[in-house]
């Protein structure tokens, strides 16, 4: 019987890995575990687990077949440009991909830039490829404060001629 392990070598994958090698080899199987991982989402459970099998679950199988499996990794995705969106726009952008949303604060912006009460800046950058479930953090745009100074009034005093 002939064990192929193929992977990054973690520790939880050398565990994880010692487990299936055990199994198929009391089952009489060769296990070949794939080198790429099988894209998984948080909620299906299967991070760091087997997510992927050939021959599939409940296929007859006799001594010496080869299965091979894929262990599943968190699903990674590209952050998208959020600058000039809406908080609720970036917020339905980043949802839709299983991210989440974190406002910083807020940043002074050109009150003509067309960002004011927009997303202005974000980290990580537009492309960043980050795991599901990531937090993108975001700053919204406001307009530099105004202020208005005003003299204090004058006030002239004239004396009468001959006074003095």
């Amino acid at each position: 019987m002939k064990i192929q392990v193929l992977g990054s070598g973690c520790p939880k994958c050398k565990t994880l890995t010692e487990r299936v090698e055990e199994a198929v080899a009391d089952l009489g199987l060769e296990l070949i575990i794939d080198e790429t991982p099988v894209p998984v989402t948080l909620a299906s459970g299967l991070v760091g687990r087997v997510a992927s099998m050939d021959p599939p679950s409940g296929s007859e199988v006799t001594i010496n077949d080869a299965v091979r499996v894929g262990i599943g990794a968190l699903q990674q995705f590209e952050v998208p440009n959020l600058v000039g969106m809406t908080q609720a726009e970036a917020q339905a952008a980043l949802t839709s991909l299983g991210l989440q949303l974190d406002v910083l604060g807020e940043i002074q912006v050109d009150p003509n830039s067309g960002l004011v009460g927009r997303v202005a800046g974000q980290f990580p950058e537009a492309g960043a490829l980050v795991d599901e479930g990531s937090a993108i953090t975001v700053q919204v745009g406001v307009a530099p404060a105004t202020t208005t100074t005003t003299a204090p009034p004058t006030t002239t005093t004239t004396q009468p001629p001959g006074d003095g």
